[in-house]
C-alpha cells in the first residue's frame, strides 16, 4: 500500500512539474536558491577569446554579411561588436571550468574591446555586465538595490526595508507615507492638511549604501512627481549618517531632476543617472521635504535604483 502511494506520489510530482511553463520554473529555482554567496566576478578578454568568439561566429553565420562580422574580430584592432558581445560572451563563459559552482544571480564584469560597426576603425575599452542564472549566463544585471514601495500599506509610514524618517522642522505631525494609485505604489509627502502653523522639514532616509562594495557603477536614479505645488521644495542629499541632523556629509544631488510646475500633478519623471563615484564608504540618500506656512505642495517618489547602468 505504501508503495502504492508513493508511486501515485511522483506521478503527481511529475506532472506538476510538466505543466509548468519552463521560465515560470526557471525564476522560482533562482528565487528559491540558497547556495553559496555570490562573489565579485572580473574578467578580460585574452587573444584567444577572440579568436574563440570569432571561429563560432563564423561557424554559425548563414549569410556573407555575418560571416564578414565574424572575420573582423581579428582584423586590425582586435575588438567585438554589442551583437557579437551579447552573443558569445555568455556562451564563452558558460564554457569556462573557472566560471562553474556559482550561484544563480551572480554578476560579472567583462573587459573587452568595442567598436560600434565593422567598419569603425576606432577601439574602445568597455565592460559587459553578465548575470548568471540557472547554469547560463545572460547579458546585464539587475540593479543592485532597488526599492519600489509596494510592501507598504497605504497611508501609513514610510519604514520597511531600512528606510526610516526625521523630523527636523517645528512642525512634527506629517510624515512621508505609502501611497497607491492605478496599481502603483510611492512615497507620498505633503503639508496640505497640516494641522502645524510651523514649517515643515521632513526627511525620508534611504537604507546604507556601501560604495566601496558596487558591482555595476556606482549610478542613483529614481522616479518622481509633483501635484498643486505653490511653493514647497524637495531636495536629495548625500549623506553619511542616517540622521541628517548628526551627518557629518550631507552634499546636496544638484543633478538631481525634480518635477515641478511644468508637468502635470502626479506625472512622474526621471531624477536622471546620478553619478556617486566621488563619494566612498558607507552613504545615505535623504530626501528633505521643506514648507513653510501656507505652502502644500505634494511630491512622491518611486523606483529609487542605485548600483545600476543605463542600456
Amino acid at each position: 500500500m505504501k508503495k502504492l502511494q508513493y508511486i501515485l506520489f511522483a506521478l503527481m510530482a511529475l506532472f506538476a512539474f510538466a505543466c509548468e511553463p519552463l521560465e515560470d520554473i526557471k525564476d522560482e529555482l533562482d528565487d528559491n536558491y540558497h547556495g553559496p554567496l555570490n562573489k565579485e566576478i572580473k574578467y578580460e578578454l585574452t587573444a584567444s577569446d577572440y579568436k574563440s568568439i570569432s571561429e563560432s561566429a563564423a561557424a554559425d553565420a548563414t549569410t556573407a554579411e555575418e560571416l564578414e562580422i565574424a572575420e573582423s574580430v581579428l582584423e586590425g584592432d582586435t575588438a567585438l561588436t554589442a551583437d557579437l558581445a551579447s552573443t558569445y560572451i555568455p556562451e564563452m563563459l558558460g564554457n569556462m571550468e573557472s566560471m562553474y559552482g556559482y550561484a544563480p544571480k551572480s554578476l560579472n564584469k567583462v573587459s573587452y574591446k568595442f567598436r560600434e560597426t565593422v567598419e569603425e576603425a576606432i577601439v574602445d575599452s568597455t565592460t559587459g555586465f553578465f548575470k548568471f542564472s540557472l547554469y547560463s549566463w545572460m547579458v546585464f544585471p539587475e540593479p543592485g538595490y532597488m526599492y519600489d514601495f509596494n510592501d507598504g500599506t497605504s497611508g501609513e509610514d514610510v519604514d520597511k526595508n531600512g528606510w526610516t524618517q526625521y523630523n527636523l522642522g517645528s512642525a512634527k505631525d506629517m510624515t512621508y507615507i505609502y501611497k497607491s494609485f492605478g496599481g502603483n505604489s510611492y512615497a507620498y509627502v505633503t503639508a496640505y492638511k497640516g494641522k502645524s502653523e510651523g514649517g515643515y522639514k521632513i526627511w525620508m532616509v534611504s537604507p546604507a549604501l556601501n560604495l566601496d562594495k558596487v558591482f555595476v557603477a556606482p549610478n542613483l536614479k529614481f522616479e518622481n512627481a509633483i501635484a498643486y505645488p505653490n511653493g514647497a521644495v524637495i531636495k536629495a542629499y548625500v549623506m553619511n549618517d542616517a540622521d541628517p541632523a548628526k551627518a557629518t556629509l550631507k552634499e546636496e544631488l544638484v543633478d538631481a531632476v525634480f518635477a515641478t510646475e511644468e508637468n502635470n500633478n502626479y506625472e512622474f519623471i526621471s531624477s536622471g543617472m546620478l553619478d556617486l563615484s566621488d563619494y566612498s564608504g558607507t552613504v545615505y540618500i535623504g530626501f528633505e521635504y521643506v514648507a513653510e506656512k501656507g505652502q502644500t505642495t505634494s511630491f512622491c517618489i518611486d523606483d529609487f535604483t542605485f548600483d545600476y547602468i543605463e542600456l
